[in-house]
This record gives structure tokens, sequence and C-alpha cells, in this order.
């Protein structure tokens, strides 16, 4: 109920996903401050979820930079005190986030489901906000929020 979810049409073949997916989330919030969780889940016929990876990214610590080592072109966030910057009122801002590594075939007739929630209170500390903000996620030409999934084509 206090989720944004997405969920595909089922599948029509099985398909790989190995590596980590990257959320790119266009987002504005009436605090200057948030977390962002996204989650990558597989659904069966029957409707039952399966978890198969997250990723989390406290918004005022979205800037990204060079990483001294490769990071296989997913983005750094070094989150040092002089990145740190509170979301602008009303402009929407780009967070982008690397969820966990996964590797995982989501069998024809499946769904996938992406979830982006605030909070997830049984493993990460968020801090409760009152009153609790308006946040908006962007899904527009100019503003195109995705999720960058590892495809890895059939052979």
């Amino acid at each position: 109920e206090k989720s944004l979810t997405y969920t595909t049409p089922p599948l029509e073949t099985d398909l790989e996903i190995t590596g980590h997916p990257v959320a790119h989330l266009w987002v504005t919030s009436t605090a200057d401050d948030g977390d962002f969780f996204v989650y990558l889940e597989e659904i069966d016929e029957r409707g039952r979820s399966t978890y198969i990876s997250e990723g989390v990214l406290r918004a005022s610590h979205r800037a990204t930079a060079e990483a001294p080592w490769n990071t296989l072109g997913l983005p750094f966030h070094r989150s040092f005190e002089t990145d740190i910057t509170p979301l602008p009122g009303g402009a929407p801002v780009e967070l982008v986030f690397d969820l966990q590594p996964t590797s995982n075939i989501f069998d024809a007739g499946h769904r996938l489901r992406i979830t982006v929630n605030g909070a997830d209170v049984d493993s990460f500390q968020t801090p409760k906000l009152d009153p609790p903000p308006t946040v908006s996620i962007y899904r527009s030409a100019r503003h195109p929020s995705h999720i960058l999934l590892p495809v890895i084509p059939a052979q």
C-alpha cells in the first residue's frame, strides 16, 4: 500500500538477469532528504513473490564520483561530507544507484516486479519525518526514471 510497484505481463520465454541492476529515479520531495529503496522480485503463476535483489540510496548522498578502482561501470557514491547535498525544493533530481548483484533465470509465465519504497523498517534505519513528506517519482521523456537490467541473451 505504501510502495510504487510495477509488474510486467507474464514472460513469453525464460529471461536471465545476471549482474547489477541499476536504478535511475528522478524525484522531488517536500523534505530535504529521504531514503529510496528499489526491490526486484519474481512473481510466479500463483502470484507468490520471490525476492531477487535490492538497492538503496539516501538522496543527500546522490553525488557520483570517479572511484579509485574499477567499478565495472556502476555508480560510485563517495558520501564524503563535501558531497552531501539536500534535495532542492521542487526541482527534480536524478538518483542513480545499483542493486545487489544477482543471477536469476525468470521462468516463462512468471513476471518481474520492481518496487520503490521510502523505508524498510526490517533492515534499515530511516529517520521518521513528521509530517511525512510528499515524494514524487517522475516518468517522462524529460525525467525518464527507469531500471537497467543486465539481461543475458538466450543461447
